[in-house]
């Protein structure tokens, strides 16, 4: 089975566009105008590959599906992911892993998706995800993980989604965030992307003989089925690794400000004269990470609480 890079995101606050393109072996391929967003000004696009820059005090570069394929190609298609890895997370908090994708293709025929969507109708498996759905007609599709999660597991009918003969599953992780970092970690860890792909997903889902909430047994114990034994092999579960660090809180995040954007936000006001509006619609679009919605939580209870020692 062949396990791929499917996904890749991350932003840099040390290169300027021509090092990231030279990082990625890029540097002699053209590159058209696309269309930037999340509060970058420029867009430089290639088959799948966007690297977004301006305005902020970052690069982006957003890799699809095919981007992956396309950058393994320009490289010989011997393309150095862990190498890569290995760089980005050397960088520290210079450079930040937001997404990143791993996909397995099955084609010999072990996975079946009427055997699947069964098995999760009645229960019969073991999830870390609390969401699971599934599609079964003009797509065949089974999902482990809500939209929001920073861990979610697609598995689904490639052959029927690209119209062509044959068996064909895929069975595609996205990590986001947190989830990330982990993974990466992982990846960096165990230095091999079949082991570590098999080990998250092994810790991830199990489908079962039994519905294991029926079973008197412990969960552990409950049998797994030959097939997904057979996709998954030998592979030891592979936990999440918790990103160390700082405990993220608002004296971090100003001294952050203070030391990493104080000075660009100075020079674009001082480039507006004083306008404001720009930069405040520029902060309008921007999202927010999981992290910092837990830290805005905090403030607000902190403040509630005050409110009603003050009452």
């Amino acid at each position: 089975m062949e396990i791929l890079i499917d996904y890749l995101c991350f932003t840099s606050k040390i290169h300027d566009v021509g090092g990231l393109k030279e990082l990625l072996g890029l540097n002699n391929i053209d590159f058209l105008v696309g269309k930037a967003f999340n509060g970058w000004s420029c867009c430089d696009y290639s088959n799948g590959i966007k690297i977004l820059y301006g305005t902020r005090d970052d690069i982006a570069v957003n890799m699809s599906g095919s981007g992956c394929r396309f950058l393994e190609s320009c490289n010989d298609n011997h393309f150095d992911w862990l190498g890569l890895f290995d760089y980005l997370k050397s960088e520290g908090d210079c450079m930040n892993i937001s997404r990143l994708d791993l996909a397995c293709d099955e084609k010999e025929g072990i996975l079946d998706m009427k055997k699947m969507v069964h098995s999760t109708e009645h229960r019969k498996y073991i999830s870390r995800a609390r969401s699971k759905r599934w599609i079964a007609g003009d797509e065949e599709c089974i999902i482990f993980g809500a939209t929001t999660s920073d861990t979610r597991l697609r598995i689904y009918n490639k052959a029927l989604e690209r119209g062509v003969e044959g068996h064909w599953m895929r069975s595609e992780f996205q990590f986001r965030d947190e989830a990330a970092d982990s993974a990466i970690l992982n990846l960096i860890k165990f230095r091999n992307i079949g082991r570590t792909y098999g080990g998250i997903m092994n810790n991830y889902l199990r489908f079962t003989t039994k519905n294991p909430e029926l079973c008197a047994e412990h969960y552990e114990t409950v049998k797994t089925t030959q097939w997904w034994q057979e996709f998954v092999g030998t592979s030891e579960k592979i936990k999440n690794i918790r990103v160390g660090g700082l405990e993220y809180n608002y004296m971090n995040l100003e001294d952050f400000i203070t030391k990493q954007c104080a000075s660009s936000l100075k020079t674009y006001i001082e480039a507006n004269h004083g306008d404001i509006s720009g930069l405040m619609e520029i902060v309008d679009k921007a999202k927010i990470n999981k992290k910092q919605k837990d830290l805005l939580s905090a403030i607000e209870l902190e403040y509630d609480s005050r409110e009603l020692r003050v009452c």
